[in-house]
């Protein structure tokens, strides 16, 4: 027993270690980095976050409570913003796994997985091991999942427990878990699924987690308990805009494996990005065959098609894309899409040798150098320069603010230049922020914003440039923004 669970824990670590390898490459924006001070601030005693104003995803139950009781465990340590995404992430590769192992003790599907999901590229990691990105959503959605495919009597319990407080967290779960399930369950009674007492029962639960969810924001609004700004209303995309939605979808699934071939030199790196964009093809390709062959054997085999096609169709026909990282709306149908290729692979009748060539091409062609250092970029720089000349708590326009006061040990307050004033942002914010005075402002580094502080606050400051970043500051505290 215990030579059989070696080998599944030193591949789940090699996974880890590789994923936040990858995960490290990149550096904290802003939004990531402001829900990690929305957890320090709860891990303080602010649980609820009164006083904050926050965006219109809380992320509060699927990932920011996480962090507070880590933080509120262990500290609060910078590395901690790539490594609980990276275990989070490890955690959905994980139940993937199990997701194809136990559709007939299936190892070789579990090969499936090399060709996205065990493996992500440097663009994947920005949707799927970065914090406030949906990856949480994506682990409680699969969660819920295992536990339908077990048959488990706990199932309905756990779909009324967490589908409320993630659907409330992030609304993006009704379209990942709630809305997908609901449809395989109907296909499966329409075509004659013999559990019939189980389906009712698994349709009863998720629309009780709905009546739940709904109730739960009715009194989040009602108390101001957690409260989120309005938000305009999705629409169905402009007829001009869906070929511009059409090619981010396109572009979007290309960067995803890392395939993007066109416009490179011929030469050995453009190898690499042909076999990428083969496997690409050959994971749609497989996709295809799988959905068809799989639909309607069992609900959970149906819902695993259902996603792949239902959030690229929604991408499309919405009116949310706006660029390339509006494509992490769909990253999920990866997963899903992976999973019901490798529950496939196994009644394929393909060689041994095809299946360890294929395995050993995905690895090639989709490794990556292991670093495991944080990365030096801009906001690192201009946090130790704040710190070694002890300028003090400060002010930063939002893309610059937070991503980087969380590298560093003083407070960047984001602010917004609003008809020729300096406001506060009203925007993962607290409200306390905004009663104290600075020395400096940490802007773009662009002659538009500088003149903008110089027009503001004086032109006698001095300013330090780091690559896209700039630090003004005076010789007195004049910065202040109007409330």
């Amino acid at each position: 027993m215990k030579k059989n669970i070696i080998l599944p824990i030193l591949l789940i670590l090699s996974v880890f270690i590789f994923c936040l390898s990858v995960a490290l490459k990149s550096s904290i924006n802003s939004d990531s980095a402001s829900m990690y001070i929305e957890a320090m601030d709860m891990a303080n005693g602010n649980w609820l976050l009164n006083g904050w104003d926050l965006s219109t995803v809380p992320f509060y139950f699927t990932d920011t409570l996480l962090y507070a009781v880590i933080i509120k465990i262990f500290g609060s340590h910078e590395i901690f913003m790539w490594i609980i995404p990276t275990i989070i992430y490890t955690l959905c590769v994980f139940i993937s796994s199990l997701l194809i192992y136990s559709s007939k003790k299936n190892y070789i599907g579990l090969i499936a997985l090399l060709f996205c999901v065990a493996m992500p590229s440097v663009y994947a990691s920005n949707f799927t091991l970065a914090m406030c990105i949906h990856v949480g959503t994506i682990l409680l959605s699969l969660t819920c999942v295992y536990f339908i495919s077990k048959k488990s009597r706990y199932a309905p319990a756990i779909i009324i427990l967490m589908s409320p407080l993630a659907t409330f967290s992030d609304k993006i779960f009704l379209y990942y878990f709630t809305l997908p399930l609901m449809v395989a369950i109907v296909f499966s009674l329409y075509y004659g699924y013999k559990k019939k007492k189980e389906c009712f029962i698994l349709l009863i639960s998720l629309f009780v987690s709905v009546v739940l969810y709904k109730l739960i924001s009715f009194l989040s609004c009602t108390y101001g308990i957690i409260t989120t700004p309005w938000s305009a209303p999705q629409k169905f995309v402009e007829y001009d805009r869906f070929l511009f939605n059409l090619d981010l979808l396109i572009k979007g699934v290309i960067y995803y494996f890392d395939a993007f071939i066109f416009g490179k030199e011929l030469g050995p790196q453009s190898i690499i990005y042909a076999g990428r964009f083969l496997s690409m093809s050959i994971w749609l390709s497989i996709l295809v065959v799988a959905s068809i062959k799989r639909f309607r054997s069992t609900v959970i085999d149906t819902y695993l098609v259902i996603v792949p096609a239902l959030m690229p169709a929604a991408y499309i026909f919405s009116n949310l894309p706006v660029d390339l990282m509006t494509t992490r709306y769909f990253s999920y149908s990866f997963i899903t899409g992976t999973i019901i290729i490798g529950r496939y692979i196994q009644e394929c009748k393909v060689k041994p040798i095809a299946l360890i060539g294929m395995a050993l091409f995905l690895i090639v062609i989709n490794f990556q150098q292991i670093t495991l250092n944080k990365p030096k970029d801009d906001y690192s720089r201009v946090a130790k320069y704040i710190a070694n000349n002890n300028l003090g708590d400060g002010f930063g326009t939002f893309w610059e603010a937070s991503s980087t006061s969380v590298r560093g040990s003083k407070n960047i307050y984001p602010v917004l230049f609003d008809n020729g004033e300096f406001v506060n942002m009203n925007w993962l914010s607290k409200d306390a922020w905004y009663s104290t005075k600075s020395r400096y402002i940490v802007i773009k580094n662009d002659d538009t914003e500088i003149s903008k502080v110089s027009k503001e606050f004086g032109s006698d400051f001095s300013i330090i440039r780091f690559g896209d970043l700039a630090v003004i500051s005076y010789k007195d505290e004049r910065i202040s923004v109007k409330r």
